[in-house]
Protein backbone atom coordinates (compact mmCIF):
# COMPACT_ATOMS: atom_id res chain seq x y z
CA UNK A 1 0.00 0.00 0.00
CA UNK A 2 1.44 3.23 -1.07
CA UNK A 3 2.21 6.09 2.05
CA UNK A 4 0.80 8.97 2.73
CA UNK A 5 3.58 11.23 1.01
CA UNK A 6 3.54 8.92 -2.09
CA UNK A 7 -0.56 9.07 -2.39
CA UNK A 8 -0.31 12.89 -2.16
CA UNK A 9 2.29 13.10 -4.70
CA UNK A 10 0.20 11.15 -7.16
CA UNK A 11 -2.67 13.61 -6.44
CA UNK A 12 -0.96 16.32 -6.71
CA UNK A 13 0.86 15.16 -10.60
CA UNK A 14 -2.00 14.54 -11.24
CA UNK A 15 -4.42 17.50 -9.89
CA UNK A 16 -8.19 17.80 -8.95
CA UNK A 17 -10.65 18.56 -10.96
CA UNK A 18 -12.48 21.96 -10.37
CA UNK A 19 -15.62 19.68 -9.52
CA UNK A 20 -13.69 17.55 -7.08
CA UNK A 21 -12.19 20.78 -5.75
CA UNK A 22 -15.66 22.17 -5.16
CA UNK A 23 -16.77 19.17 -3.72
CA UNK A 24 -13.88 18.80 -1.17
CA UNK A 25 -14.44 22.74 -0.29
CA UNK A 26 -18.47 22.17 0.46
CA UNK A 27 -17.42 19.58 2.78
CA UNK A 28 -14.76 22.22 4.51
CA UNK A 29 -17.57 24.63 4.77
CA UNK A 30 -20.45 22.07 6.09
CA UNK A 31 -17.66 20.81 8.77
CA UNK A 32 -16.91 25.08 9.83
CA UNK A 33 -20.60 25.46 10.22
CA UNK A 34 -20.97 22.47 12.88
CA UNK A 35 -21.45 23.70 16.63
CA UNK A 36 -18.57 21.58 18.17
CA UNK A 37 -16.02 23.29 15.20
CA UNK A 38 -17.17 26.89 15.75
CA UNK A 39 -16.29 26.06 19.47
CA UNK A 40 -13.00 24.80 18.78
CA UNK A 41 -12.61 27.90 16.89
CA UNK A 42 -13.48 30.13 19.39
CA UNK A 43 -11.44 28.69 22.07
CA UNK A 44 -8.39 29.37 19.93
CA UNK A 45 -9.03 32.70 19.62
CA UNK A 46 -9.64 33.03 22.94
CA UNK A 47 -6.16 31.68 23.55
CA UNK A 48 -4.72 34.74 21.54
CA UNK A 49 -6.02 37.07 24.03
CA UNK A 50 -3.83 35.58 26.24
CA UNK A 51 -1.35 35.24 24.18
CA UNK A 52 -1.48 39.31 23.79
CA UNK A 53 -1.88 39.75 27.33
CA UNK A 54 1.22 37.56 28.23
CA UNK A 55 3.09 39.67 25.56
CA UNK A 56 2.50 42.83 26.96
CA UNK A 57 3.38 41.22 30.59
CA UNK A 58 6.82 39.96 28.79
CA UNK A 59 7.73 43.34 27.39
CA UNK A 60 6.96 44.95 30.66
CA UNK A 61 9.04 41.98 32.53
CA UNK A 62 12.29 42.24 30.31
CA UNK A 63 11.69 46.25 30.03
CA UNK A 64 12.57 45.70 34.30
CA UNK A 65 14.99 43.49 33.84
CA UNK A 66 16.92 45.34 31.62
CA UNK A 67 16.64 48.12 34.03
CA UNK A 68 17.97 46.24 36.61
CA UNK A 69 20.99 45.62 34.32
CA UNK A 70 21.40 48.83 33.17
CA UNK A 71 21.46 50.32 37.01
CA UNK A 72 23.69 47.77 38.24
CA UNK A 73 26.84 49.86 38.30
CA UNK A 74 28.50 47.81 35.56
CA UNK A 75 30.35 49.47 32.77
CA UNK A 76 28.58 47.42 30.12
CA UNK A 77 28.88 48.60 26.46
CA UNK A 78 25.10 50.03 26.15
CA UNK A 79 21.90 50.59 28.19
CA UNK A 80 19.97 47.94 27.20
CA UNK A 81 16.59 49.33 28.80
CA UNK A 82 16.21 51.97 26.29
CA UNK A 83 16.43 50.13 23.35
CA UNK A 84 14.18 47.65 24.61
CA UNK A 85 11.53 50.58 25.36
CA UNK A 86 11.52 51.00 21.19
CA UNK A 87 10.64 47.81 20.73
CA UNK A 88 7.95 48.19 23.64
CA UNK A 89 6.48 50.75 22.05
CA UNK A 90 6.31 49.34 18.50
CA UNK A 91 4.45 46.59 19.64
CA UNK A 92 2.03 48.82 21.94
CA UNK A 93 0.91 50.89 18.57
CA UNK A 94 0.28 47.38 16.93
CA UNK A 95 -2.49 46.29 20.02
CA UNK A 96 -5.32 47.47 17.77
CA UNK A 97 -4.02 45.64 14.61
CA UNK A 98 -4.52 42.60 16.91
CA UNK A 99 -8.51 42.67 16.61
CA UNK A 100 -8.80 43.02 12.14
CA UNK A 101 -11.91 42.26 12.60
CA UNK A 102 -13.94 44.94 14.31
CA UNK A 103 -13.70 48.71 12.15
CA UNK A 104 -15.39 50.02 9.48
CA UNK A 105 -12.69 48.43 7.15
CA UNK A 106 -12.58 45.28 8.43
CA UNK A 107 -12.15 42.08 6.23
CA UNK A 108 -16.37 41.30 7.19
CA UNK A 109 -17.43 44.60 6.13
CA UNK A 110 -16.04 44.46 2.57
CA UNK A 111 -16.62 40.71 2.14
CA UNK A 112 -20.16 41.91 2.98
CA UNK A 113 -20.19 44.70 -0.08
CA UNK A 114 -19.12 41.95 -1.81
CA UNK A 115 -22.26 39.89 -1.16
CA UNK A 116 -24.46 43.04 -1.95
CA UNK A 117 -22.98 43.84 -4.99
CA UNK A 118 -23.82 39.87 -6.21
CA UNK A 119 -27.24 39.90 -5.20
CA UNK A 120 -28.01 43.46 -6.65
CA UNK A 121 -27.07 41.64 -10.22
CA UNK A 122 -26.08 45.06 -11.66
CA UNK A 123 -25.96 45.86 -15.11
CA UNK A 124 -24.37 48.44 -17.21
CA UNK A 125 -22.14 51.56 -16.35
CA UNK A 126 -23.48 50.98 -12.00
CA UNK A 127 -21.80 47.12 -12.26
CA UNK A 128 -18.77 48.95 -13.36
CA UNK A 129 -19.03 52.03 -10.63
CA UNK A 130 -20.03 49.50 -8.16
CA UNK A 131 -17.93 46.79 -8.96
CA UNK A 132 -14.77 49.14 -8.86
CA UNK A 133 -15.67 50.93 -5.30
CA UNK A 134 -15.79 46.72 -3.93
CA UNK A 135 -12.16 46.25 -5.50
CA UNK A 136 -11.07 49.43 -4.08
CA UNK A 137 -12.26 48.36 -0.75
CA UNK A 138 -10.77 45.01 -0.98
CA UNK A 139 -7.36 46.92 -2.03
CA UNK A 140 -7.30 48.96 0.83
CA UNK A 141 -7.63 46.23 3.32
CA UNK A 142 -5.18 44.86 1.84
CA UNK A 143 -2.83 47.58 1.92
CA UNK A 144 -3.51 48.83 5.01
CA UNK A 145 -0.56 50.06 7.52
CA UNK A 146 -1.53 49.32 11.32
CA UNK A 147 0.95 52.77 12.04
CA UNK A 148 -0.81 54.44 9.67
CA UNK A 149 -4.79 53.64 9.28
CA UNK A 150 -5.31 56.19 6.69
CA UNK A 151 -2.58 55.35 4.19
CA UNK A 152 -2.87 52.85 1.78
CA UNK A 153 0.40 50.91 0.30
CA UNK A 154 0.69 47.24 -1.52
CA UNK A 155 1.89 44.67 0.66
CA UNK A 156 0.69 42.76 3.49
CA UNK A 157 1.54 45.77 6.06
CA UNK A 158 -0.11 44.26 9.06
CA UNK A 159 1.30 40.87 8.59
CA UNK A 160 4.90 41.76 7.39
CA UNK A 161 4.31 44.53 10.39
CA UNK A 162 4.20 42.14 12.81
CA UNK A 163 6.96 39.62 11.49
CA UNK A 164 9.67 43.06 11.44
CA UNK A 165 8.68 43.02 14.60
CA UNK A 166 9.59 39.15 15.44
CA UNK A 167 12.86 39.89 13.48
CA UNK A 168 13.72 42.98 15.46
CA UNK A 169 13.39 40.75 18.59
CA UNK A 170 15.04 37.67 17.18
CA UNK A 171 17.59 40.01 16.39
CA UNK A 172 18.04 41.88 19.96
CA UNK A 173 18.38 38.78 21.86
CA UNK A 174 21.48 38.27 19.87
CA UNK A 175 23.20 41.60 20.27
CA UNK A 176 24.12 40.96 24.09
CA UNK A 177 25.28 37.20 24.15
CA UNK A 178 28.74 38.84 24.99
CA UNK A 179 27.29 41.75 27.08
CA UNK A 180 29.06 40.95 30.42
CA UNK A 181 32.43 39.79 29.24
CA UNK A 182 34.29 43.16 30.09
CA UNK A 183 32.71 43.57 33.15
CA UNK A 184 33.53 39.93 34.17
CA UNK A 185 36.96 40.02 32.92
CA UNK A 186 37.96 43.21 35.09
CA UNK A 187 36.77 42.09 38.15
CA UNK A 188 38.43 38.84 37.72
CA UNK A 189 41.38 40.45 36.64
CA UNK A 190 40.66 42.80 39.88
CA UNK A 191 40.93 39.52 42.13
CA UNK A 192 43.41 38.24 40.89
CA UNK A 193 45.67 41.29 41.49
CA UNK A 194 44.30 41.53 45.02
CA UNK A 195 44.80 38.02 45.88
CA UNK A 196 48.49 38.91 45.05
CA UNK A 197 48.85 41.37 46.92
CA UNK A 198 47.30 39.53 49.78
CA UNK A 199 49.81 36.22 49.26
CA UNK A 200 52.68 38.60 48.91
CA UNK A 201 51.30 40.57 52.70
CA UNK A 202 51.00 36.99 54.24
CA UNK A 203 54.81 36.25 53.60
CA UNK A 204 55.69 39.23 54.64
CA UNK A 205 53.77 38.59 57.72
CA UNK A 206 55.34 35.25 57.91
CA UNK A 207 58.55 36.77 58.29
CA UNK A 208 57.75 38.86 60.78
CA UNK A 209 56.35 36.35 62.72
CA UNK A 210 59.88 34.61 62.49
CA UNK A 211 61.55 37.46 63.62
CA UNK A 212 59.30 37.92 66.92
CA UNK A 213 59.79 34.39 67.43
CA UNK A 214 62.96 34.26 67.33
CA UNK A 215 63.14 37.29 69.57
CA UNK A 216 60.79 35.93 71.96
CA UNK A 217 63.69 32.78 72.39
CA UNK A 218 66.08 35.09 72.90
CA UNK A 219 64.51 37.16 75.79
CA UNK A 220 63.06 34.15 77.19
CA UNK A 221 59.03 35.06 76.47
CA UNK A 222 57.36 33.46 73.55
CA UNK A 223 54.69 35.19 71.75
CA UNK A 224 54.77 33.41 68.61
CA UNK A 225 54.64 29.47 68.38
CA UNK A 226 55.40 27.07 70.88
CA UNK A 227 56.05 27.67 74.37
CA UNK A 228 59.92 26.96 75.34
CA UNK A 229 61.18 25.19 78.74
CA UNK A 230 62.86 28.53 79.72
CA UNK A 231 61.22 31.51 80.75
CA UNK A 232 57.21 32.22 80.22
CA UNK A 233 54.70 32.73 77.25
CA UNK A 234 53.03 35.29 76.75
CA UNK A 235 50.61 33.37 75.50
CA UNK A 236 49.68 31.67 79.30
CA UNK A 237 48.23 35.08 79.64
CA UNK A 238 44.79 34.49 78.27
CA UNK A 239 43.99 38.60 79.15
CA UNK A 240 46.52 39.38 76.62
CA UNK A 241 45.20 39.84 73.19
CA UNK A 242 46.94 39.85 70.13
CA UNK A 243 48.33 43.30 70.30
CA UNK A 244 48.83 43.85 73.82
CA UNK A 245 51.47 40.66 73.66
CA UNK A 246 53.30 42.77 70.55
CA UNK A 247 53.33 45.91 72.59
CA UNK A 248 54.67 44.12 76.09
CA UNK A 249 57.54 42.16 73.98
CA UNK A 250 58.52 45.63 71.51
CA UNK A 251 59.14 47.15 75.53
CA UNK A 252 60.69 43.73 76.35
CA UNK A 253 63.07 44.24 73.55
CA UNK A 254 63.85 48.13 74.04
CA UNK A 255 65.10 47.24 77.63
CA UNK A 256 67.95 45.05 75.91
CA UNK A 257 68.35 46.14 72.36
CA UNK A 258 66.91 49.43 71.76
CA UNK A 259 69.93 49.95 69.52
CA UNK A 260 68.35 47.32 67.13
CA UNK A 261 65.89 49.76 65.74
CA UNK A 262 65.13 48.00 62.42
CA UNK A 263 64.29 44.81 64.54
CA UNK A 264 62.15 46.69 66.94
CA UNK A 265 60.37 48.27 63.10
CA UNK A 266 60.01 44.59 62.12
CA UNK A 267 57.61 44.03 65.05
CA UNK A 268 55.67 46.90 64.47
CA UNK A 269 55.63 45.85 60.92
CA UNK A 270 53.63 43.35 61.10
CA UNK A 271 50.85 45.37 63.36
CA UNK A 272 50.59 47.66 60.03
CA UNK A 273 50.88 44.45 58.00
CA UNK A 274 47.77 42.63 59.42
CA UNK A 275 45.86 45.70 59.13
CA UNK A 276 46.83 46.17 55.26
CA UNK A 277 45.71 42.45 55.01
CA UNK A 278 42.67 42.79 56.28
CA UNK A 279 41.59 45.81 54.12
CA UNK A 280 42.72 43.52 51.30
CA UNK A 281 40.39 40.65 52.25
CA UNK A 282 37.35 43.11 52.60
CA UNK A 283 38.26 44.41 48.85
CA UNK A 284 38.51 40.65 47.87
CA UNK A 285 34.76 40.14 49.73
CA UNK A 286 33.58 42.78 47.83
CA UNK A 287 35.11 41.84 44.14
CA UNK A 288 33.68 38.73 44.52
CA UNK A 289 30.77 39.88 46.16
CA UNK A 290 30.49 42.22 43.00
CA UNK A 291 31.31 38.76 40.63
CA UNK A 292 28.55 37.52 42.05
CA UNK A 293 26.24 40.36 40.93
CA UNK A 294 27.28 39.78 37.27
CA UNK A 295 26.99 35.97 37.47
CA UNK A 296 23.34 36.81 38.14
CA UNK A 297 22.51 39.95 35.95
CA UNK A 298 24.27 37.05 33.34
CA UNK A 299 21.17 34.89 34.07
CA UNK A 300 19.44 37.46 34.28
CA UNK A 301 20.20 38.30 30.65
CA UNK A 302 19.91 34.44 29.50
CA UNK A 303 16.25 34.23 30.99
CA UNK A 304 15.11 37.12 28.93
CA UNK A 305 16.40 35.31 25.60
CA UNK A 306 13.40 32.79 26.70
CA UNK A 307 11.40 35.75 27.21
CA UNK A 308 11.53 37.47 24.35
CA UNK A 309 11.56 34.13 21.95
CA UNK A 310 8.32 33.82 23.65
CA UNK A 311 7.20 37.44 22.58
CA UNK A 312 8.48 36.40 18.86
CA UNK A 313 6.25 33.17 18.82
CA UNK A 314 3.05 34.72 20.18
CA UNK A 315 3.41 37.93 17.77
CA UNK A 316 3.70 35.68 14.86
CA UNK A 317 0.13 34.14 15.38
CA UNK A 318 -0.97 37.50 14.75
CA UNK A 319 0.90 37.55 11.57
CA UNK A 320 -0.83 34.37 10.21
CA UNK A 321 -4.01 35.76 11.07
CA UNK A 322 -3.43 38.58 8.72
CA UNK A 323 -1.59 36.87 5.87
CA UNK A 324 -4.87 34.33 5.60
CA UNK A 325 -7.04 37.49 5.98
CA UNK A 326 -4.98 39.24 2.82
CA UNK A 327 -4.31 36.34 1.34
CA UNK A 328 -8.36 35.63 1.20
CA UNK A 329 -8.90 39.43 -0.12
CA UNK A 330 -6.48 39.16 -2.80
CA UNK A 331 -7.84 35.85 -3.93
CA UNK A 332 -11.58 37.35 -3.97
CA UNK A 333 -9.92 40.36 -5.76
CA UNK A 334 -9.15 38.24 -8.71
CA UNK A 335 -12.50 36.47 -8.87
CA UNK A 336 -14.23 39.69 -8.98
CA UNK A 337 -12.49 40.34 -12.67
CA UNK A 338 -14.09 36.66 -14.20
CA UNK A 339 -17.48 37.06 -12.90
CA UNK A 340 -18.56 36.58 -16.55
CA UNK A 341 -17.40 33.24 -16.10
CA UNK A 342 -19.99 31.19 -14.96
CA UNK A 343 -17.36 28.93 -12.98
CA UNK A 344 -15.98 31.48 -11.56
CA UNK A 345 -18.93 33.14 -10.61
CA UNK A 346 -19.65 29.77 -8.80
CA UNK A 347 -15.85 29.91 -6.95
CA UNK A 348 -16.53 33.14 -5.66
CA UNK A 349 -20.12 32.36 -4.01
CA UNK A 350 -18.69 29.43 -2.39
CA UNK A 351 -15.57 31.11 -1.83
CA UNK A 352 -17.60 33.89 0.05
CA UNK A 353 -19.81 30.85 1.96
CA UNK A 354 -16.52 30.06 3.01
CA UNK A 355 -15.10 33.11 4.28
CA UNK A 356 -18.60 34.16 6.25
CA UNK A 357 -18.64 30.73 7.97
CA UNK A 358 -15.29 31.18 8.70
CA UNK A 359 -15.06 34.60 9.75
CA UNK A 360 -18.58 35.05 11.38
CA UNK A 361 -17.02 33.12 14.50
CA UNK A 362 -13.93 34.63 13.89
CA UNK A 363 -15.95 37.90 14.79
CA UNK A 364 -17.57 36.36 17.89
CA UNK A 365 -14.12 35.57 19.55
CA UNK A 366 -12.78 38.72 18.66
CA UNK A 367 -14.66 41.00 20.41
CA UNK A 368 -14.18 38.97 23.51
CA UNK A 369 -10.51 39.13 22.67
CA UNK A 370 -10.87 42.64 22.84
CA UNK A 371 -13.10 42.47 25.61
CA UNK A 372 -10.62 40.56 27.80
CA UNK A 373 -7.21 42.92 26.32
CA UNK A 374 -9.39 45.78 27.77
CA UNK A 375 -9.78 44.60 31.08
CA UNK A 376 -6.21 43.43 31.34
CA UNK A 377 -4.26 46.48 31.43
CA UNK A 378 -2.08 45.69 28.82
CA UNK A 379 -0.82 49.08 26.90
CA UNK A 380 -2.32 51.32 24.49
CA UNK A 381 -0.63 53.74 22.03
Amino acid sequence: MATAVEQLAQLEKQGLTPAEKAKAQAAVIDELKKKTTTKELLDEIMQLSAFSIAIDQDFDKVHRAFGEVDNSGFKFPRKLQPEWKVLKDVRAIFVPAHVPLDSKSSLTVVLKQVDDYLAANYSGPMAGIRLAAVKANLKSFVGRNPLKEATIKEGEEHSSAFLELKRDLEHFKTTFDDFTKGPRAEIEAQIASVKGQINSIVIEIQKCDDTIRRLGLLLGVTIVGTAVAAGFSLLAFGILGPCIAIKVLIAGAIAVIAEKIALINTIKRKQDLQAQLRAKEAELRALEGKLESLKKIEALLQVQKTSISDIAYRIASFAHIWSVMVSDAKKIDTLLDNLSDSNDRATLQQRLDLMRTTYQPLKQGLALYATQVDRSGVAKP
